[in-house]
């Protein structure tokens, strides 16, 4: 069976900030901002997680090679204040794609898409420029490969299948059409049921663990649950 990442909240976009507006502060850099060999240590954990992307890449099929990967980015409790988020946006960077944080577990754990090895290799030269990000990698934990949320299937029960919203019209209707091909693939049914605006959910039925497990491997898959009754 596929790695499981128990237990994690459902992966949604925070759509409503309750947080307060905090002041613009100061040039003082905050007191948890790391310096010296604590900085350059975080900078190194922070980079491991990126020497799977390469194989996250090139491991998929042709027809989905332009799927995102996508990182699960926890953020110190210190810096989820408004004032320090451009600093951990700004991390992630790529050389052609900005504002990459696309949504959130909760409100300290960010995911973040990755469009390409060009965009993983800038991340990391970002993170290797330690010094003058202090900020940034400062304010974040730890960086790991997203992995779906699943539950073990009941027989007879229907499935809800979410995919990640990529925040990209385009982009999500291409994951979508790889999405139906790869169910066509595995002779699995799914049927695209409708909720709202950035939710793209599937509804599929006789679903075993052995398939369950075949379709943990699709790369924009958020999370398989029981569809509600």
């Amino acid at each position: 069976m596929a790695k499981k990442n128990l237990p994690i909240k459902l992966f949604q976009k925070r759509r409503i900030d309750e947080r307060q507006t905090e002041g613009s502060g100061s040039s003082t850099p905050p007191k948890w901002v790391l310096t010296g060999d604590e900085l350059e240590e975080r900078a190194e954990i922070l980079l491991e997680p990126f020497s799977g992307i390469e194989g996250e890449f090139t491991a998929r099929p042709s027809y989905r090679d332009f799927i995102p990967v996508t990182l699960k980015v926890d953020i110190d409790d210190n810096a989820i204040a408004k004032s320090h988020r451009k600093d951990v946006q700004k991390l992630f960077n790529g050389r052609l794609s900005k504002n990459n944080i696309i949504g959130f577990v909760d409100s300290n754990s960010a995911i973040v898409k990755v469009d390409s090895l060009e965009e993983s290799n800038q991340i990391q030269r970002n993170i290797r420029n330690f010094n003058r990000n202090a900020k940034s990698v400062s304010a974040i934990e730890s960086i790991e490969i997203f992995r779906p949320y699943l539950v073990a299937p009941k027989e007879d029960e229907a499935l809800k299948i979410s995919l990640i919203d990529f925040l990209n019209y385009e982009l999500n209707n291409s994951v979508k059409m790889a999405f139906k091909k790869f169910c066509q693939e595995l002779n699995i049914e799914v049927k695209e049921a409708f909720y709202s605006s950035g939710l793209i959910i599937y509804r599929a039925q006789k679903i075993d663990e052995a398939i369950l497990d075949k379709l943990s491997e699709f790369e924009a898959l958020e999370s398989i649950t029981f569809m509600p009754k």
